[in-house]
């Protein structure tokens, strides 16, 4: 928007409209409102749509049923794709990203094996804990040791992400909070208030659904 106002925009073409906005009243927006007042042209290939042909028009209904179309097919879709996956999370499939650090992504699809360069790390800082070092101390150990941070660890996989250089409070307190190093995964600890929105729900820890043995474990329960 800020080119548009700045006058940097003259055109902008797309495939099609469901590739425009993320929905119509968006869409209608920029169209009968933004694009007008600048002398920005729209142009949308396979709707065969050019608002220099429609002039002050723009298109009218036809345009914005389609974008009405395209929004509800897209939330359509977006229920069976998070159906599918919420399927394969309570088959105990893997499908959550980065593997968690202590575990490497297995050869076979949507599963997890033991990293043995740094599960003796994981194991160590529960034995510790155990033990009754404070998560402070524990941090503070690693970091004399000279052992590498998870971050910094798995930002190869990660690509672009924070790193941190130095282990924390947090990040000692997240592997000692997580579940997934007794063999078991908590598939939903949050979920989108509905689907197409980005506001996050978490979920109270007593009503989490727990999917026991789902990878090879690195510590026991009882540790």
């Amino acid at each position: 928007l800020r080119l548009i106002e700045a006058g940097r925009v003259r055109t902008i073409i797309v495939r099609d409209l469901s590739r425009f906005a993320r929905n119509y009243l968006e869409a209608g927006h920029y169209l009968e409102f933004v694009f007008p007042a600048y002398g920005v042209r729209f142009i949308s290939v396979n709707d065969n749509y050019d608002s220099a042909r429609y002039g002050e028009t723009t298109g009218g209904l036809e345009l914005a049923v389609k974008n009405l179309i395209n929004q509800l097919y897209s939330k359509d879709l977006s229920r069976k794709i998070k159906s599918a996956v919420d399927l394969k999370k309570m088959n105990g499939e893997y499908v959550y990203g980065t593997a968690p650090y202590g575990y490497k992504k297995g050869e076979k699809k949507n599963t997890i094996v033991i990293d043995t360069n740094v599960s003796w790390v994981v194991k160590s800082i529960f034995e510790w804990a155990a033990s009754g070092i404070t998560i402070t101390a524990i941090a503070r150990k690693l970091n004399d040791l000279g052992i590498m941070t998870p971050s910094v660890y798995l930002a190869p996989v990660r690509g672009k992400y924070k790193t941190r250089a130095f282990w924390t409070f947090e990040s000692v307190r997240n592997i000692l909070a997580n579940r997934i190093y007794t063999g078991d995964t908590v598939p939903f600890k949050s979920h989108v208030v509905r689907v197409g929105s980005d506001r996050v729900k978490q979920v109270p820890e007593e009503e989490q659904i727990i999917i026991p043995n789902t990878h090879e474990a690195i510590i026991s329960r009882e540790l």
